[in-house]
């Protein structure tokens, strides 16, 4: 059975918070239309989650559901173009060199998969796990903790694949850390990843820090 490895985008693969830029990309093609209204949705919805008075994963299905729609294709391509300039050189040669090993590539993220997938098709990824978008009358959740999990082991059995190795910088992928008895690779983690992931661990842990 061939092997997989699982790569984390924000933080990891691309060494920025990919929603954070989104926001702002969003927010200036929401005033470039006129679509005010929408922005200020989109500010309240931002400014609701700084003053904690919803949670991260409502303030991201309140910002998707005011602005993914008035984004076309050649808006998510400038998006990503300029998310990419940001790649993590480092982790994108590990990867290649699991590629070149025969594994199979699976990008596993929070980020929406508006521009998630095609990051994944521009590098090449065999599949792409990401918050789905916003669609009314269906039931919603964010890629994180527990759900990424599912999302991977679904795509693990799609693909036929044994989870080999799982490239992440934060404690949000504690399950799958916890279900992967390969290498975990830890991309510059913070004190209190390390403190959840290195317990989680039930395989090999390696660690990789690098200057930001």
């Amino acid at each position: 059975m061939k092997r997989a490895v699982v790569v984390d985008l924000d933080g990891t693969l691309l060494r920025v918070n990919t929603f954070r830029e989104y926001l702002l990309f969003a927010m200036k093609r929401l005033l470039c239309q006129m679509r005010l209204f929408e922005a200020s949705r989109l500010i309240w919805a931002v400014t609701a989650r700084k003053m904690r008075l919803m949670t991260h994963s409502e303030m991201k299905r309140r910002a998707l559901s005011c602005s993914a729609r008035y984004l076309d294709r050649m808006d998510v391509e400038a998006l990503v173009d300029k998310l990419l300039m940001t790649i993590n050189h480092d982790v994108a040669r590990l990867v290649e060199q699991y590629r070149a090993e025969g594994c199979v590539l699976l990008l596993a993220t929070a980020a929406p998969a508006l521009y998630a997938v095609r990051i994944a098709d521009l590098l090449h990824f065999d599949c792409c796990v990401a918050t789905p978008d916003v669609i009314s009358g269906k039931e919603w959740h964010e890629n994180v903790g527990e759900a990424k999990l599912a999302a991977v082991e679904e795509c693990l059995r799609e693909k036929n694949v044994s989870l080999a190795v799982v490239i992440t910088d934060h404690y949000d992928d504690f399950p799958l850390v916890n279900r992967n008895n390969g290498l975990n690779i830890l991309v510059n983690p913070s004190s209190k990843t390390l403190a959840l992931l290195e317990p989680a661990s039930r395989g090999h842990m390696r660690v990789i820090c690098q200057e930001r």
